[in-house]
């Protein structure tokens, strides 16, 4: 799955070259953030979000955690049920996970001691409320002293129209073979003061789609699939901050020259970014955004279209509308030009060839050895396979052309 971490990677920088909306400002200098957002803003008139933070306190023991359990404003709040979560992590046993329960004192407090210390144990407090889950970010405990934590606890809104949100959306498309890759990252910025929690918030994908994966992040927040429809479903807890989404998802593709589809936007979409891995020639539209621009994003040759709500002539989008135009017949694959299987595909090629000519390669390998190469071949595509990165009528092609040449080295030993 390098590849796809490859694509996310190249996501995740494209968005972050989307400008920031001009109406939100970075916080004053020695304000806190909140900890799911690598960036804090706040519109002109609002506070920034209040941070969640874990640092050592030499004043701790070792092996303990203290927490304190606050408001909004940095209140505590007491009888608050809490969860410690311990994720341990060892080569002989693996991963394996528990959790410990308690209360906060009336003065918003809970200590836990006697905990592990070191690299295979890291530890998560959070606070479950209404349907939402609010958590300090996982840390581990080091050998010298103790660890003490804030969580802030936020009132909770189930309506978009109660909650103060604006969005993102990057759209990266790419064809490989008989498919076309949708990679999609949406950012949801909550400048309010209360958690969103949405209840039945979903999003229009294009019919057909499958292959639907998302990332799994340190948060509750993310989007599901939802069974027999095209749709996608939106879930966590969206507390003051940014909070960032990617998963991925195919169409079927059978070397039209022209590919469309359509995704529904996520809410009040304030900006957007639609790219596309691009041959020479190709054209990338999209339906009330601009022209679209190339650029290099890891070595490749990137369409790119900007969109910014502000400046943006036709109102606001609640659909991407994305055309790639002349798209050309392709020879080998995307994936197979960028993977190490490149190389040992070209040779097995260059070996069916020669087998099939009748000719022999006495003075560069022996029959074992051309038939040790195949098997590694089919083993190496058949992995490509699993992962997604070879489509299903290529596997079928490559695969029955392989096995025919494993027989054909079997026929010539005999």
């Amino acid at each position: 799955m390098r590849r796809d971490l490859a694509l996310v990677a190249a996501l995740l920088l494209a968005l972050a070259l989307v400008a920031p909306p001009a109406h939100a400002q970075n916080p004053a200098e020695g304000e806190p953030g909140h900890d799911h957002a690598a960036h804090q803003q706040t519109e002109p008139g609002m506070r920034a979000p209040p941070q969640n933070t874990a640092s050592e306190d030499a004043a701790l023991p070792v092996g303990s955690i203290e927490t304190v359990i606050v408001d909004p404003d940095g209140k505590p709040l007491a009888n608050v049920p809490v969860t410690l979560g311990i994720v341990e992590n060892s080569v002989a046993k693996g991963e394996s996970r528990k959790r410990e329960l308690g209360v906060s004192g009336a003065d918003g407090k809970l200590r836990w001691n006697a905990l592990q210390t070191g690299s295979g144990f890291a530890y998560r407090i959070s606070v479950a409320k209404e349907g939402a889950t609010f958590a300090v970010s996982p840390f581990q405990l080091g050998p010298e002293r103790g660890m003490t934590t804030k969580l802030h606890v936020f009132p909770i809104v189930k309506s978009l129209e109660d909650a103060v949100i604006l969005s993102k959306a990057a759209v990266y498309a790419e064809i490989k073979d008989d498919r076309v890759q949708i990679e999609q990252m949406i950012t949801i910025a909550n400048f309010g003061q209360t958690a969103w929690v949405p209840d039945d918030f979903t999003m229009q994908v294009p019919p057909g789609f499958r292959a639907f994966t998302t990332e799994q992040g340190m948060s509750d927040v993310g989007v599901d699939k939802l069974e027999n429809k095209n749709e996608i479903k939106l879930r966590g807890t969206f507390s003051p901050g940014q909070h960032q989404i990617v998963y991925r998802w195919q169409l079927p593709y059978a070397g039209e020259s022209e590919v469309s589809f359509e995704v529904e936007a996520p809410p009040h979409l304030a900006q957007a970014r639609v790219l596309a891995a691009a041959a020479q020639k190709m054209k990338l539209e999209s339906e009330g955004m601009g022209a679209a621009q190339t650029e290099d994003l890891q070595g490749q040759r990137v369409l790119v279209i900007d969109w910014d709500q502000l400046s943006a002539k036709g109102g606001a989008l609640t659909n991407l509308r994305v055309h790639l135009r002349d798209v050309p017949e392709s020879g080998l694959p995307t994936w197979l030009m960028r993977s190490g299987f490149a190389t040992a595909s070209l040779v097995a090629l260059s070996a069916i060839v020669v087998l099939r000519s009748g000719k022999r390669q006495t003075d560069a390998r022996t029959k074992k050895d051309r038939r040790t190469a195949l098997l590694d071949e089919l083993a190496e595509l058949e992995r490509a396979h699993a992962s997604g990165d070879v489509g299903p009528k290529t596997y079928e092609r490559a695969r029955r052309e392989l096995i025919d040449q494993i027989a054909l080295t079997l026929a010539v030993a005999s």
